[in-house]
């Protein structure tokens, strides 16, 4: 919430890995699939949908709504995630699950994918050789 606040209040994402949200949209899908036939509570659901909307709309607001998207630069925001990580990541989770179903393979997934969703945003950061406290975040 508070990355929306500050794309929505500066106008600007430089600085900020779309890459990185992509990567937390997919942990967030991956780890949230239950929604689709679990309910836990009203408190659960809520947090779990306000998690993945806030993320893709975050992807939404860099990719393609002006102005925001226009400062968004893709040839600097360039980590292959889907090369480097997304498949390790899958290999990882199909080795490390307790149940071999779909839904807990994605699990375990979203576990490990989680554990390396920053690299993105740090390899950006390395790139620009600057950086302020929220992009860090």
């Amino acid at each position: 919430m508070l990355l929306l606040w500050k794309l929505n209040k500066s106008k600007t994402c430089v600085g900020v890995s779309c890459r990185m949200q992509e990567m937390y949209a997919l942990v967030f899908i991956f780890r949230y699939m239950d929604l689709l036939w679990s309910f836990v509570s009203v408190y659960n659901t809520v947090m779990k949908v306000i998690f993945i909307t806030a993320t893709v709309y975050l992807i939404y607001l860099m990719r393609v709504k002006p102005p925001i998207s226009q400062t968004y630069e893709r040839s600097t925001d360039s980590f292959q995630y889907e090369i480097y990580l997304l498949g390790p990541c899958f290999l990882l989770g199909i080795l490390c699950t307790e149940e071999y179903s779909i839904p807990e393979i994605l699990w375990t997934t979203s576990i490990w994918l989680e554990s390396v969703a920053l690299v993105p945003q740090l390899v950006l950061l390395q790139q620009m050789r600057e950086a302020d406290n929220l992009q860090v975040i």
